[in-house]
């Protein structure tokens, strides 16, 4: 009988040591979800702040282009060149409207 009442009390101790692994394992599945969440939102903002650095590249180059097509096009007779210039200049134009 002593046996017995030592194996029910080891069953209960158990049956409360599963419970509380099974709470720190909700513990940890929020920690690790929240700083999930916490990466995810500072990758996405570093993202964000890199941006009107990119644009203002982007558009330094595209005006770049634009004035070594404008110097070129007295060198060269190129309608294909000429086309490029003025697309790339109404798009500058565009960019610029907008902002």
């Amino acid at each position: 009988m002593n046996n017995t009442i030592n194996i029910y009390q080891l069953n209960q101790s158990l049956n409360k040591l599963h419970e509380k692994i099974d709470t720190q394992l909700e513990f940890l599945v929020g920690v690790t979800t929240f700083q999930r969440k916490l990466e995810k939102e500072i990758a996405d903002q570093n993202k964000v702040d890199k941006v009107p650095h990119r644009e203002k590249q982007l558009l330094q180059v595209l005006q770049e282009a634009i004035f070594v097509l404008e110097e070129s096009r007295k060198a060269f007779r190129s309608k294909q060149l000429e086309c490029l210039r003025k697309r790339l200049t109404k798009a500058l134009v565009d960019i610029r409207q907008t902002d």
